[in-house]
């Protein structure tokens, strides 16, 4: 996992279906230092989904939907 960029909504679906395709797939509202035991990817991860919830806030994108469609 590396740091990401947000600029539109497909960065958005990329990251999320890279965190599905990687087995990292989580809920956004949790702590990634709780949920993962690797310190360095949980704050990548902790990095990357507060960026793309701050693009998602400005632009009215619902992550978690997006997340639930991929994670099927």
């Amino acid at each position: 996992m590396e740091l990401r960029t947000f600029n539109s909504a497909a960065d958005v679906r990329d990251y999320i279906s890279a965190l599905v395709d990687e087995g990292l797939a989580y809920h956004f509202d949790d702590d990634p230092y709780d949920v993962f035991d690797d310190y360095a990817l949980a704050g990548v991860i902790d990095f990357n989904t507060m960026q793309m919830r701050d693009y998602c806030e400005e632009h009215g994108i619902d992550s978690f939907e997006i997340l639930v469609e991929l994670a099927k």
